[in-house]
């Protein structure tokens, strides 16, 4: 016998688990992991899991960089003189 989910779609979620918002975002669990520990990554914490907000998660996936590290001058580590 199949069960129905009762999951919530995604596009109708406030928030979501790190395995969620990981699909959400497209990056590993690493990844969401490493921003949250850096600061870089609001979590709050109704459990002992965190959890993150949609708002959050869009404001995160705003502020990455639009070029490839390399590619652009203010990615280039200074010349030593």
């Amino acid at each position: 016998a199949s069960r129905m989910s009762t999951r919530v779609a995604p596009a109708q979620q406030a928030a979501f688990d790190v395995h969620d918002a990981a699909a959400y975002v497209g990056l590993s669990v690493d990844v969401v992991r490493r921003a949250m520990n850096a600061g870089n990554l609001p979590a709050f914490f109704p459990t002992s899991k965190p959890m993150f907000k949609r708002d959050d998660l869009d404001r995160w996936i705003d502020s990455w960089p639009t070029e490839k590290p390399g590619k652009s001058p203010s990615w280039k580590p200074a010349k030593a003189s």
